[in-house]
């Protein structure tokens, strides 16, 4: 059972906000903030900004709620009195304020998303380049001597070569050439991971092998992010959570925590 928590401490709470009433009763019991994290799971950097009421660093106040209900069970004191005060202090905020935030748009504009990358574009033009450049090097140089006798005149009314053949670079075909610039371009795809309003799931996203999300999104939130080449997504409440490559959605796994690893397969438009 919660103890209930010390009369001294209950008659400064209307004078100091949650934060500094909790850290005060940590460390009356001597207690230190890595002691909390092992005891509610919740991360250091989430109890220090608990304790610093920076509540831009903190999820939506449902969450919060939920950080103080665990704290003062890890005290073992009554999370009562904290709670009352967390929503005093929610109250009196200006709603622009406290929260202003989660109300930022987390995903990109979608010309953004799915905009081809300036350095994707030249690697493009370099490939077709030097492609070209030797063909024009091996038909200079690399062919045999033509020992026919010199052709008539073209007529001045025929339309120039470059105008009716394409030309073709020696053991590959223009649809190769093409073909591996549309690949080149193709490489790269967009993961995006999406919460149902009924719930909220912790994630990791790893991108091209660099971790850009770890932490819980709450229901009703979703991000996008763009891949060179691989990704992998690891999902904490699969039933809540929609994973998708370039806006089709994939099959999460089985499995308690399972992890989707992209891209699954060719990409379609």
């Amino acid at each position: 059972m919660d103890e209930e928590i010390p009369q001294d401490i209950s008659a400064e709470l209307p004078h100091r906000t949650v934060g500094e009433m909790l850290s005060a009763e940590r460390r009356r019991q001597g207690v230190t903030v890595a002691d909390i994290a092992a005891s509610t799971r919740i991360r250091g950097r989430m109890l220090d900004a608990l304790e610093n009421d920076d509540y831009r660093q903190l999820p939506s106040p449902a969450y919060v709620r939920g950080y103080i209900q665990n704290y003062a069970d890890a005290l073992g004191v009554s999370a009562e009195p904290f709670l009352d005060a967390f929503d005093e202090e929610d109250a009196q905020q200006e709603p622009a304020s406290m929260y202003s935030h989660l109300t930022e748009s987390l995903v990109p504009a979608r010309e953004q998303a799915h905009s081809i990358p300036r350095w994707l574009v030249i690697v493009v033009v370099a490939v077709v380049v030097i492609l070209l450049a030797g063909w024009a090097l091996v038909s200079l140089f690399g062919g045999e001597a033509d020992t026919d006798p010199l052709p008539e005149p073209a007529d001045s009314e025929a339309p120039a070569a470059s105008e009716t053949e394409t030309p073709v670079v020696p053991g590959v075909s223009e649809e190769e050439i093409v073909a591996s610039a549309e690949e080149t371009v193709a490489a790269g795809f967009v993961v995006g991971v999406s919460v149902s309003d009924e719930g909220a799931s912790w994630l990791r996203v790893t991108v091209d092998d660099v971790n850009v999300f770890e932490d819980v999104l709450s229901g009703g939130e979703s991000r996008d992010w763009e891949a060179a080449s691989t990704a992998s997504v690891r999902v904490g409440k699969p039933s809540y959570v929609t994973v998708t490559q370039d806006e089709l959605e994939v099959d999460i796994p089985l499995g308690a925590v399972p992890t989707v690893e992209l891209p699954v397969g060719p990409t379609t438009e």
